[in-house]
């Protein structure tokens, strides 16, 4: 309920002021003591003398461990009140009148009887109090300060600057920073041990980020500074996420709260941001947007939500049949014969196991689709790639082969080795552009070869008048901003993520589970029955892709 507090001053002329408190608690109370909501100084007040709240529809005012108090001047140490009646608590007078605005209750507050100097009352009192004995207060503080003084700065600062200061410390087993020290360093920063000048250059400042980037220089930023500017991320020194001297405790953090912090409420801190907020990814976690190719020409790249209903479509450029590569019968390959093929013939690890090496033609692909374009030269192959390339590598081959004796019927006859005719050329020339030609069109870039998972463009549709293929960009990261341990799911099947796959007949459709199949295991961090997934299990703060980060200018504000 909401209370008003109003204290009574009474001047010497006779005016009367008053200073009012709005109380927003369910129980006022009163006392000495500066945690009460209605603060009595007065020696003749306990610290905790009294509480005021509303019990059933009515008012009752209880005195705290036997003090006394009267209401309406009986002396009482419970009772029922209403508005109107006064209350006496050492010399203040609390009176209860009515309601004013949204309060519920004013709650008047008088000192009637002020304590006098020199009074007998107040004589007496004075001989209770610390200051009457010997020594005084101020005496003994200055004994502790200046012992403190002594231990903890003095005594450090001298094994500091004195070898035989510091050999009498480590005979005793003592540190000469243990006073001044908040804990062990931590292991990674082992090695500095007995260095503190490694980080603290100056006495009595914090760790600047110089200190820190001096070794690590490949600390990139966690958003462009460019894009966001928040004071967060601009001026927050080294040390205030990673502490030293905690023991054991990680210096990096890990908890929720260094993510949420900011990202469970983004958007009012960045109007223009396109992230949406999230504080827990079982229970506040958008749905995936991966990073799909809209248009392979631009090129053009897009993340897009799988929240929608329908598959997610990307347009890679590239034609591609799961299904009839994972038919359980086997495809066929021109060395091994027929063979079973798994995710794993095509999609390989990288070395740290973290993410997927490329798919590419000439290791994976080259495996089965030989690029062979002549029954007679089994052993030439065509580059993958490159067909201004390919074109004048078939055409040199007709060429070669049209001016061979015996090869076509115009040079049938003289001896092997002996020159072609003038006749004879001619003839053989057209015979290797007609061959050209056709073996262009429909063996190299037709449905056998390139058109296989290309989408050719002939030479009367090409902007150039030759053979073209039309540009293909693969996506090779979904998800940049988030890393996915593979290896770490290694005892799930593919299929078990990427739902549907072996059924898959295009390359058209984004085969990413949704955020769904993740809960299946993961749950947020404080999850028990499954796996606890705080932000850092998958995201990570300092992106590599980022400008690194600089030590703050002498002439940058000043950071907390």
């Amino acid at each position: 309920m909401r209370w008003l507090v109003r204290f009574i001053t009474r001047r010497a002329g006779g005016a009367i002021s008053h200073s009012d408190q709005s109380v927003e608690t369910a129980i006022l109370r009163f006392g000495r003591g500066t945690a009460n909501e209605v603060y009595l100084p007065d020696i003749r007040v306990a610290f905790g003398h009294a509480r005021l709240g509303l019990l059933d529809g009515t008012y009752v005012i209880a005195a705290s461990g036997g003090n006394l108090m009267t209401v309406n001047g009986i002396p009482v140490a419970r009772a029922v009140v209403q508005q109107g009646d006064e209350i006496g608590i050492g010399p203040y007078r609390i009176g209860l009148n009515e309601a004013e605005g949204d309060h519920d209750l004013v709650v008047e507050v008088e000192l009637v009887n002020p304590l006098e100097e020199g009074s007998s009352q107040g004589a007496a009192i004075t001989g209770l109090q610390l200051a009457a004995l010997l020594p005084s207060k101020r005496r003994w503080s200055w004994v502790f300060f200046l012992g403190m003084i002594a231990v903890t700065l003095a005594l450090p600062m001298a094994a500091f600057y004195s070898k035989t200061t510091r050999s009498l410390f480590t005979a005793a087993a003592l540190p000469p920073d243990r006073m001044v020290s908040s804990g062990t360093i931590s292991a990674p920063h082992k090695n500095l041990v007995g260095n503190c000048q490694a980080c603290h250059k100056e006495a009595f400042a914090k760790v600047a980020d110089s200190s820190c980037v001096a070794c690590h220089k490949a600390v990139h930023h966690h958003v462009p500074p460019q894009q966001l500017r928040l004071a967060e991320l601009q001026l927050v020194r080294c040390g205030v996420c990673h502490q030293e001297h905690r023991g054991e405790q990680p210096i990096v953090r890990h908890d929720q709260a260094f993510c949420t912090d900011c990202h469970a409420d983004l958007k009012r801190k960045d109007k223009e941001t396109t992230l949406e907020d999230v504080s827990d990814f079982a229970a506040s976690h958008p749905e995936f947007r991966p990073t799909v190719v809209v248009d392979p020409a631009k090129p053009q790249l897009e993340r897009l939500s799988l929240a929608a209903s329908t598959p997610l479509v990307e347009h890679s450029g590239l034609k591609f049949n799961h299904q009839k590569h994972l038919d359980p019968k086997g495809v066929r390959d021109p060395r091994r014969g027929t063979v079973v093929l798994t995710c794993t013939d095509c999609h390989k690890l990288e070395p740290g196991g973290k993410f997927m090496q490329p798919t590419r033609m000439e290791t994976e692909c080259g495996q089965c689709h030989r690029l062979q374009f002549d029954l007679n030269a089994p052993e030439r192959q065509l580059p993958h790639g490159k067909p201004a390339e390919v074109i004048r590598i078939v055409a040199d081959f007709y060429a070669a082969r049209s001016l061979s004796r015996g090869v076509i019927p115009a040079t049938l006859g003289g001896l092997p080795g002996e020159p072609l005719a003038e006749a004879e050329r001619v003839e053989a020339r057209e015979w290797a552009d007609e061959q050209t030609k056709i073996t262009l069109r429909k063996i190299v870039f037709g449905s056998g070869m390139c058109g296989t998972c290309h989408t050719v463009i002939p030479p009367e549709a090409s902007a150039s008048g030759n053979w073209e293929i039309a540009p293909v960009l693969l996506t090779q990261r979904r998800m940049p901003k988030a890393e996915f341990d593979h290896s770490k799911h290694g005892t799930l099947r593919c299929q078990e993520c990427h739902v549907g796959v072996e059924r898959s007949t295009t390359s058209e459709i984004v085969m990413m589970p949704k955020i769904a199949k993740c809960r299946e295991c993961h749950g947020g961090p404080a999850a028990t029955a499954a796996v606890p997934s705080p932000c850092l299990l998958c995201h990570i703060f300092h992106r590599a892709n980022l400008e690194l980060m600089r030590p703050v200018e002498a002439a940058a504000p000043k950071r907390p």
